[in-house]
């Protein structure tokens, strides 16, 4: 039945096309779930840092310039490849399971959220139910961390989404350890700034979404209660 899905795994997602490429070992990946603080890392890391970003699909940003000058966005040129600055260090965003031993900084957000947040990108392509049974792109939530397993895998910073919305500068200590550089900056445009230019990839801070309805909790607990308890996040 999910033969189309399997497919489309392997090369096309909702944020584009995946390109194929080697593990690049002097990159760091921006890794996470989708809908759980990539976006925000990402612009963090190019206005406290001077870091620009690349991702692992093409057109990850819908081509919105606007956007992807606030995010420091580095789109792939026509052949596919990142043309990051000379001795730059090159960051690279991706929602995969990694390749090797690449060195990435994780972030988590609670599944039930993260979920949710995914539902309303999608828009109707695929439902709240298909994307907790892993049956949407990038498989279930509590997968995709399992594959990355961030608090115990070497070269790995390890971040929740939740402290990166409520106090995105309380972590730059961590930032700066991590990638060996010193924050130029310590400011980052308001969230309502970001939504103004897209308010798709990065949703207004008030909207709240509707409690899931308890059939799906229910769902939801089976597949991905005990990675929930595991990281300390409240089932419901």
């Amino acid at each position: 039945m999910f033969n189309f899905l399997r497919k489309r795994r392997k090369r096309e997602t909702p944020l584009g096309w995946r390109v194929k490429e080697r593990l690049r070992r002097d990159a760091v990946y921006l890794a996470s779930y989708p809908r759980s603080g990539n976006t925000m890392l990402r612009t963090v890391l190019h206005h406290c840092f001077g870091l620009k970003s690349g991702s692992m699909y093409r057109h990850d940003l819908r081509d919105n310039a606007a956007l992807e000058d606030i995010v420091g966005h580095v789109e792939r040129d026509r052949a596919g490849r990142l043309a990051f600055a000379r001795d730059a260090l090159p960051l690279i965003k991706t929602h995969d399971p990694p390749k090797g031993s690449e060195r990435a900084i994780y972030i988590v957000r609670n599944g039930i959220a993260a979920c949710q947040s995914l539902a309303v990108w999608y828009g109707g392509e695929f439902t709240l139910e298909q994307i907790i049974r892993g049956e949407a792109p990038f498989g279930t939530w509590s997968e995709h961390v399992a594959d990355w397993t961030p608090w115990e895998r070497p070269d790995t910073l390890f971040l929740r989404y939740e402290d990166l919305a409520a106090d995105p500068i309380a972590l730059l200590p961590q930032l700066a350890d991590f990638l060996g550089r010193e924050p130029i900056s310590r400011t980052i445009p308001p969230r309502e700034r970001i939504v103004e230019v897209d308010g798709r990839f990065v949703r207004p801070e008030r909207r709240n979404d509707e409690p899931m309805p308890d059939d799906l909790l229910a769902l939801f607990e089976e597949i991905n209660g005990a990675m929930m308890r595991r990281l300390g996040y409240a089932a419901g």
